[in-house]
């Protein structure tokens, strides 16, 4: 009896030892989650950046999936000014960039009718939305160079809108980049959302002035 109970605690001792290290590691990602439901970004973002690069965790598509809704939170206009300081030492579109490059790392991972994959349409549409505002705030300062990056990014995040297209070629024509106005109005004319209708007028008139303005240089 005294041989088997110490044949059982030895299991018990060697079952806890081995779960331990992966119980850890999932920790990491629980801890995220806690974190940021608790407004401690800082720490969420420590913990969820450490899951991301551990042999455990780092393919899981909760882990990216996580990780791309702390970035959000930063973003998110309900949310974007109570955690201002946890992003004041990030580059403009930082975390932007991150959040999209997580969702999108999650429904790879995942597939598009993962329990993760199938929120993730919705949440780069809410990016998508993010980026173009950027990019028009960016216009309107005529700080071109920051508009034509968010209006890629926002065409990157749904790539069959045409309006994030358009608006980066207009951002390249008020910057003078004529050939990259160029290139993009016709890479807008080879959308699938052109095949089947036509594209707008202004689009042929752009090209049209563009080809005029080479000609006369």
């Amino acid at each position: 009896m005294k041989h088997s109970l110490r044949m059982l605690a030895a299991g018990l001792t060697l079952g806890l030892a081995c779960s331990t290290p992966a119980l850890a590691q999932n920790s990491a990602v629980n801890n995220a989650i806690l974190s940021q439901k608790a407004g401690q970004l800082d720490k969420a973002l420590a913990s969820i950046n450490e899951a991301i690069v551990n042999e455990k965790t780092k393919d899981k598509a909760k882990t990216w999936f996580t990780r791309g809704d702390i970035y959000y939170s930063l973003l998110d206009p309900s949310t974007k000014t109570l955690f201002a300081k946890y992003t004041a030492n990030m580059q403009p579109g930082e975390a932007l960039q991150k959040a999209a490059e997580s969702y999108q790392k999650a429904l790879a991972l995942d597939g598009p009718a993962g329990e993760f994959g199938k929120q993730v349409p919705d949440r780069l549409k809410n990016l998508y939305g993010l980026a173009f505002n950027d990019g028009v705030s960016y216009y309107n300062a005529k700080d071109y160079d920051k508009a034509i990056g968010s209006y890629q990014l926002a065409s990157t995040l749904m790539p069959t809108d045409t309006t994030a297209v358009l608006y980066t070629a207009y951002a390249q024509e008020a910057k003078q980049d004529l050939p990259g106005a160029k290139a993009t109005y016709a890479r807008l004319l080879g959308l699938d959302a052109y095949k089947t209708k036509p594209a707008p007028v202004n689009v042929y008139n752009r090209l049209l002035y563009i080809d005029e303005q080479q000609n006369d240089a």
